[in-house]
């Protein structure tokens, strides 16, 4: 479930936020109700969760620069294959660099902070922090190490134009009452099952696609039950006068 955390830093419930997926991304949520938490190492940037290599010791821990890198090493090659991540939009309107990057049969989803928080509720196996990423200038800014978090919160200022918004997960926590940790299912991630219904306020579908598209993504929400209104992005549509 969602668990509050000091290095995630959270946004006002009402913030809109949006996860962009293809087609066949969006049915298999459906079909599994759940989001995929992918590690990591399976993204695009090779230098996700990366520490730099420039930072001071970590507070009131003395260290010698060459036990400090390496330490940090440490913490991005774990953070790299044992932190789950599942990435949001955050904008008060859709995105026509997000509708162009995942072509024709695009799918966007509109939520809220509240609603993807809420969606968790009964969710047992491991907690989910949820906070915006910092964008920095990874050459002059020192990332502490004093906690495994921080690296994946933080991507360099070339990113800015993502706006993000991550849940995360660790598997090899220790949850309260939940006996052992719960190692993900394949080495690319884990599936975290949601309330649907709750996360998802509107799906749009891309303004570029065909018509008979829209019926397909209608059909197949209300074969898995989703009430959430469907309808085609008005990217397209001419200014209101």
């Amino acid at each position: 479930m969602y668990k509050e955390h000091s290095s995630f830093l959270p946004v006002p419930d009402d913030t809109i936020i949006w996860r962009f997926m293809d087609f066949s991304q969006f049915y298999k949520m459906l079909e599994d109700k759940s989001l995929f938490f992918s590690v990591p190492s399976e993204f695009n940037d090779p230098w996700e969760a990366h520490i730099p290599r420039i930072l001071g010791p970590s507070e009131g821990v003395p260290m010698a620069s060459s036990e400090i890198n390496e330490l940090a090493a440490l913490v991005t090659q774990e953070a790299r294959e044992d932190l789950g991540v599942n990435c949001w939009h955050i904008n008060n309107f859709q995105s026509e660099a997000f509708w162009r990057i995942y072509g024709n049969r695009a799918i966007g989803i509109q939520s809220t902070f509240q609603r993807l928080k809420a969606s968790f509720r009964d969710y047992l196996q491991h907690n989910v922090y949820i906070g915006k990423v910092e964008y920095i200038d990874y050459d002059s800014t020192r990332i502490n190490i004093d906690n495994f978090f921080n690296g994946i919160l933080r991507k360099r200022k070339s990113f800015e134009h993502e706006r993000e918004l991550r849940a995360v997960i660790w598997q090899k926590e220790f949850i309260a009452g939940a006996g052992s940790p719960h190692l993900f299912e394949s080495k690319k991630g884990q599936n975290v099952s949601v309330n649907l219904s709750s996360l998802i306020e509107r799906v749009y579908v891309n303004p570029f696609g065909s018509d008979w598209f829209l019926d397909v993504v209608r059909q197949a929400c209300f074969r898995h039950g989703l009430s959430s209104e469907c309808e085609r992005s008005n990217l397209l549509s001419p200014p209101s006068l």
